[in-house]
């Protein structure tokens, strides 16, 4: 409603300027057409001009109360914030993310069939552990390997080595 009558406003304000062609308006339009009009024609003019001001008017109070809802409708939000429901991505995030947490609260047991192998570190790499083993010679570690292992692997072979692997619920 605002920008037809913004467009109408504009419209008239054209033809009135091209009809017209002069900065004294009131007395062009009552030069040029107030003769030419019948007699209850200049007060239906006059009326139409009231009208246009009275919706221009209306036009320009509800603007300012919409403004004002909205203000008001920020300012509850900033106190109160919507709340905001996660959908299927949101979902398939959190599972990821509670399947690493699970993962780094329960490290896997492996055990060796030959006692010269040890397991010499793990470390949690998101959803596996990188194990590091080696052979004991003496008194140090030689034939250092790396393998990861995911929840699902039961054993492995590594340097001709036998391990087992047991994962804690």
């Amino acid at each position: 409603m605002f920008n037809k009558l913004k467009s109408l406003k504009s419209k008239i304000k054209k033809k009135v300027s091209k009809g017209i062609n002069t900065k004294n308006l009131k007395n062009n339009i009552k030069s040029k057409y107030v003769p030419t009009l019948k007699s209850g024609a200049k007060k239906a003019f006059e009326l139409g001009k009231k009208g246009a001001k009275a919706a221009y008017a209306e036009m320009q109070r509800r603007q300012k109360e919409n403004l004002a809802k909205k203000a008001q409708q920020k300012k509850y939000e900033e106190m109160n914030p919507p709340k905001k429901s996660g959908g299927l991505f949101t979902a398939m995030a959190g599972a990821a993310a509670a399947n690493v947490a699970k993962n780094k609260m329960s490290p896997p047991i492996i055990t060796s069939s030959d006692p010269d192998y040890v397991v010499t570190k793990m470390e949690p790499r998101g959803a596996t552990w990188q194990i590091w083993v080696g052979k004991r010679e003496g008194g140090r570690i030689s034939n250092k390997g790396t393998k990861s292992l995911s929840r699902g692997v039961s054993s492995f072979n590594m340097s001709g080595a036998n391990f087992k692997v047991t994962w804690s619920s």
